[in-house]
């Protein structure tokens, strides 16, 4: 039986696991903050969720929030979050979570340093697309813009040749 998937899922999912990434940095720090200001996770993730942007992280992170009030264990809830998002940055995070819960780890610590190495995959992220935006403008400049310059440059020389 073919696979009955709409063509257009992949797109929305990449779009949507971009804007999740774009936004985990400042997630963390919003985290790392209320942590290191005393607060525990749960009501830390409570802040951050309160007071970061509208987005598709946020609405992520309310499931998680409401997972953890059910009664759901913060670790398999976080593990339900990895899961639905399927990045290896969140999947990163919440190893990272888990393991300082389970060793009683500075979680603020942590947080800081999920924080800082989201940001550093992001400017690496944005440097690789710089670096690649010249490669994919030498086909539209190659088919379009030189021919039309060269017709530019040619012209007036041919009716020079042509009318003397």
């Amino acid at each position: 039986m073919p696979n009955k998937r709409p063509l257009w899922l992949p797109e929305r999912r990449l779009r949507r696991n971009r804007e999740i990434l774009r936004m985990l940095p400042i997630y963390l720090d919003y985290l790392t903050l209320a942590v290191e200001a005393g607060l525990n996770f749960t009501s830390a993730l409570g802040q951050a969720i309160d007071n970061g942007p509208v987005d598709m992280l946020r609405q992520e992170l309310g499931l998680v929030q409401r997972d953890i009030k059910a009664g759901v264990p913060r670790s398999k809830a976080l593990r339900r979050l990895h899961e639905r998002v399927a990045v290896p940055e969140i999947g990163a995070l919440v190893a990272a979570v888990n393991q300082a819960e389970q060793s009683g780890g500075s979680l603020g610590k942590i947080l800081r340093a999920q924080a800082e190495r989201a940001r550093s995959e992001g400017f690496q992220r944005a440097e690789k697309a710089a670096m690649e935006a010249p490669v994919k403008l030498i086909g539209p400049l190659v088919m379009f813009i030189f021919p039309v310059s060269f017709l530019i440059i040619a012209f007036p020389i041919v009716m020079m040749l042509l009318h003397p």
